[in-house]
């Protein structure tokens, strides 16, 4: 139930908010700090859709109130607030705020406000990101199996690698993790757009790319929960034994090795790189299509395509219907010698795309799985 109670606030009842599978994006509050959202008792929020949730200030509506706000559902669409979380709006007040994350295991919730809330935390299925330092305010924060916590990475008044660290061996102050909770790393406001994460770890945890900019992965890494890039890109210039799963519109290129499978969803992107390229040992998966994201020379600067000679390199099966190649770069499809990338929509053509000395090469098998293998020859 909502009810009124300032021209400046609105209040939710026990009913709390239901988000059905149609539901589109929902913005709550306007942002202003005289205005915000208020809980009149404890309740559930339900998002069951693929639409982002935002809300602006939550407090509890009066004084003394002890209120526990849970937030789940079945959707990807997730939560956001992006204004403070307090105990009360009006200062000086007793009670707390406590919160509940039980949603779907990769749906994310994220906190963006400066919070003041005292009360627990407790994240039993799902991620919940604390994009800054001044969004992990509760004292309290325990993280089920099924549970994952982010941190958003950076400069000053971000967390560092030392407590992404913490968080890995379940040490960072104020947060218990089960041996399994996985841990997310949140690119958005990391300092010059980029981040990179050296530490080898270890653990039974699972870790997701989180955010815009790049995540890049130099240390070698035997984590045994599965890989997942769900915004951004994630460069792996180290190494990973987990399964890598790239969500849509997300990136996946770097130097080092994936000694496991790699999924790729529809409009995933794939980087190479001419000098050297991303190793996969096991099976890759692709979902309808995938695209190259970029192609650069080995000091990053951009491929001059009149300048590439495939030289040798040759289709290795020939006999396959050429009209399922998407090509990038220049020439025909039948042209595979006129220097592009190419990639499948469909089909089973085995197709060998080549680069330059010191010649990295990918070789791309068609059907419901799809084998990638990279390797250096030398001409």
């Amino acid at each position: 139930m909502v009810t009124g109670r300032n021209l400046n606030r609105l209040n939710i009842g026990a009913s709390g908010i239901i988000l059905n599978e149609q539901s589109g994006a929902v913005i709550l509050g306007s942002g202003a700090s005289t205005e915000g959202l208020q809980l009149g008792a404890s309740q559930t929020w339900t998002n069951n859709s693929s639409g982002l949730l935002t809300v602006t200030t939550l407090s509890n509506q009066s004084a003394s109130q002890n209120f526990v706000l849970t937030m789940n559902g079945s959707g990807s669409g997730g939560f956001l607030i992006t204004g403070a979380l307090r105990n009360e709006y009006d200062a000086g007040n007793t009670g707390t705020l406590s919160l509940v994350i039980d949603t779907a295991a990769t749906t994310v919730t994220t906190l963006n406000g400066a919070n003041s809330y005292t009360g627990t935390t407790t994240v039993t299925s799902g991620l919940l990101n604390f994009t800054r330092t001044s969004a992990k305010s509760s004292p309290s924060v325990t993280v089920a199996a099924a549970g994952s916590i982010g941190l958003g990475v950076g400069g000053g008044g971000f967390f560092n690698s030392t407590a992404v660290d913490q968080l890995f061996s379940n040490t960072l102050a104020g947060v218990s993790m089960n041996a399994s909770s996985g841990v997310g790393i949140d690119t958005t406001n990391a300092t010059g757009g980029n981040f990179t994460y050296a530490t080898n770890q270890s653990a039974s945890r699972s870790l997701t790319k989180l955010g815009t900019n790049t995540l890049t992965l130099t240390g070698s890494n035997t984590y045994t929960g599965s890989t997942t890039v769900s915004a951004g890109t994630l460069l792996i210039n180290g190494s990973v034994a987990s399964a890598v799963t790239v969500g849509a519109d997300s990136v996946i290129g770097g130097t080092g090795t994936i000694n496991s499978t790699l999924s790729l969803d529809s409009d995933a992107k794939f980087v190479l790189n001419l000098a050297e390229a991303l190793t996969v040992t096991g099976a890759v998966s692709l979902d309808n299509t995938f695209s190259i994201a970029s192609l650069v020379n080995a000091d990053g600067s951009a491929v001059d395509w009149s300048l590439v000679d495939l030289g040798s390199y040759t289709l290795i099966d020939s006999g396959s219907d050429f009209s399922n190649i998407q090509n990038f770069g220049i020439g025909n499809a039948a042209n595979i010698g006129g220097g592009k990338i190419a990639y499948f929509e469909n089909g089973s053509l085995e197709l060998i795309v080549a680069v330059p000395e010191p010649s990295t090469w990918l070789l791309l098998a068609g059907g419901l799985t799809w084998a990638m293998v990279m390797r250096r020859r030398r001409l």
